[in-house]
C-alpha cells in the first residue's frame, strides 16, 4: 500500500458502537473509501460524527435506518434487500478474495469461526473460478505428454 496513489490505498475506518460493545477498525476498499470521504466532504460534521446523523446531529437509530431502507429499497423495486444484506455481501466478498476465517472474524467483529463460516458459503460462480484456477495449477504440475513436474523440474511419467 505505501506506494500506490492515494486513490488507491485503502482507507482506515472505526466502527462503534458494535454488538460487543469493541470499537474495531477495518480498512475500506480504496473505491468505497472514495465514496465515503466524498459524501463526508459535502456534509456539515466533526471528524468523530455519525456518519448519517439525524437533523439534530445525533446518531440516527436503527430502527430509523431500517425505515429509510426499506422505503428505499422498495422505491427501486429491491424491497427484498435488507440492511444486513450490505454486510453479508461485504464478507462474502472478503471471503471470495481469499480472506481466512480469521480475518473474517477480524473484520466482521466475530468471536467465534462458526460466525464467520456463514461468509464463506460456496457460490456457483466462484466454484467455476476455482475450477479454472485449478486447472492453471495442474498446467504446470502436469505438463503435456503426461506425467507431473518432480522437485527438480524433471517430469515423471504416470502409468
Amino acid at each position: 500500500m505505501g506506494g500506490a496513489p492515494a486513490h488507491l490505498r485503502a482507507r482506515e475506518s472505526t466502527t462503534t458502537p458494535t454488538k460487543t460493545g469493541e470499537a474495531r477498525t477495518v480498512m475500506l476498499p480504496p473505491s468505497i473509501a472514495a465514496e465515503v470521504e466524498a459524501y463526508l466532504a459535502a456534509t456539515k460534521g466533526l471528524a468523530k460524527s455519525p456518519l448519517f446523523p439525524r437533523r439534530d446531529g445525533k446518531a440516527i437509530t436503527g430502527n430509523a435506518l431500517g425505515h429509510a431502507w426499506r422505503k428505499a429499497a422498495r422505491g427501486v423495486d429491491l424491497g427484498q434487500f435488507h440492511v444486513h444484506d450490505l454486510r453479508h455481501a461485504g464478507l462474502t466478498a472478503a471471503a471470495q478474495v481469499g480472506g481466512t476465517t480469521r480475518e473474517l472474524m477480524a473484520r466482521a467483529g466475530h468471536r467465534t469461526a462458526r460466525a464467520a463460516l456463514i461468509y464463506q458459503h460456496a457460490a456457483e460462480e466462484r466454484n467455476a473460478v476455482l475450477a479454472v484456477a485449478m486447472d492453471a495449477l495442474s498446467a504446470v504440475a502436469l505438463p503435456v505428454g503426461g506425467g507431473y513436474a518432480s522437485s527438480d523440474g524433471a517430469g515423471v511419467a504416470t502409468g
